[in-house]
């Protein structure tokens, strides 16, 4: 169904944006990568993309290009709790443990900030 709806229309960018993320759930991370590139080359200030193809890099063991996606994300949005997380786990392997500790402690206020204003 999502193939079919990519081929009707280049510029159908949640369908392409959706696929990407159920390739990722599968584990085709190649495809995924390509999908979350077709929808980064139309909106490439959307923070969202940023983060998921961080996501698929770091299931690929890939944390230098994790971090470099999540370090976008945060750029667009520097309370992007998730981002700070997940790019906090990319240093740890990368064993900047300092950053790291620094990227938990603020991801964690950042996500307590948010369920407060709840």
């Amino acid at each position: 169904m999502f193939q079919k709806s990519q081929d009707c229309s280049e510029y159908f960018l949640t369908a392409i944006y959706h696929h990407g993320l159920m390739q990722r759930r599968i584990g085709e991370h190649h495809n995924a990568l390509r999908s979350f590139r077709k929808v980064m080359s139309k909106l490439p200030d959307d923070k969202t993309i940023h983060y998921q193809r961080g996501l698929v890099y770091q299931d690929m063991g890939n944390h230098q290009l994790a971090i470099t996606d999540f370090n976008m994300a945060i750029r667009l949005d520097p309370d992007y709790a998730e981002a700070l997380f997940h790019r906090a786990s990319s240093l740890r392997e990368r064993h900047f443990l300092k950053e790291a500790l620094a990227d938990y402690d603020k991801a964690l206020a950042r996500a307590t900030d948010d369920r407060l204003a709840r």
